[in-house]
């Protein structure tokens, strides 16, 4: 692995790769008090054919935050943005998990023609006004113990090794960061970004998540997966299972560049 500091809007912006290949690379975006360790399997396994690279957003991670840094959707978007220009991606999969597919549909509404292919890893829709409320309310009267039993929910079938790689990981962020975020993903619609970004699109995603969180049934034309049996991490938990899901979808978007480069040399 390749390790580099890019600098992004709010901060140095951490970032691993490896590979290299014909493949069209792809770029990975972790979830809330996350890190690019969340992608080390699909790292190893995809760098076989391609390009691909993971980053740190801003706080989280190795990534720092500059004082006063915003911690909105759109702010992560400008992540993706900064590591793909830093990496010279021109064109590119983005595969996002959670708050970082949030961040990964912000980003392809606004770069459309840089992307193509956008995977949606448990990213979850916009839930309703009063479920926020008392998910919110329950953080002012008990933050810690509302974030413990969250864990414990998103934790469900996780493997020994999901847990200590996500449990390592989610008390690093201090809790006026945290709900800042956690704010900032209540208040994010997806719907719109993700109808904006008419290339191929596919969600992965498990039973567990609940109709609020199938954006395939929000959006017309996003394929969906679903892998049984796993926590939230489900590229940790069954990293063979979703490897073979985001095989097939690479393998499709190479048929798809490859055609598009024999038309251009041939016309």
């Amino acid at each position: 692995m390749r390790e580099t500091m890019i600098e992004g809007l709010s901060g140095p912006i951490r970032v691993v790769e490896a590979g290299s290949g014909d493949g069209i690379p792809v770029l990975f975006v972790h979830s809330f008090a996350g890190s690019a360790a969340q992608w080390s399997p699909q790292l190893q396994h995809a760098s076989a054919t391609r390009r691909v690279a993971a980053l740190d957003l801003h706080g989280h991670g190795r990534s720092d935050a500059s004082s006063g840094a915003p911690y909105d959707v759109g702010s992560f978007a400008d992540d993706i943005a900064a590591a793909a220009d830093g990496l010279g991606l021109k064109r590119f999969v983005l595969v996002g998990h959670s708050l970082g597919g949030a961040a990964a549909i912000s980003y392809a509404a606004d770069y459309p023609q840089r992307l193509a292919g956008l995977v949606l890893v448990a990213t979850p829709g916009r839930l309703p006004d009063e479920q926020v409320r008392g998910v919110l309310g329950s953080l002012d009267k008990d933050y810690d113990g509302t974030m413990a039993s969250i864990w414990k929910r998103l934790l469900t079938n996780a493997t020994p090794a999901t847990r200590r790689t996500v449990e390592g990981e989610s008390e690093r962020l201090p809790e006026k960061v945290a709900r800042k975020i956690i704010g900032a993903t209540f208040e994010f619609d997806p719907v719109p970004g993700l109808e904006a970004y008419g290339g191929p699109r596919l969600t992965i995603s498990g039973p567990q998540e609940g109709p609020m969180q199938e954006l395939h049934e929000l959006v017309r034309g996003v394929d969906p997966e679903t892998v049984e049996g796993t926590s939230h991490w489900i590229q940790l938990d069954d990293p063979d299972r979703f490897n073979e899901i985001l095989d097939r979808f690479l393998e499709r978007i190479d048929r798809v560049a490859s055609r598009s480069t024999v038309g251009a040399t041939t016309s």
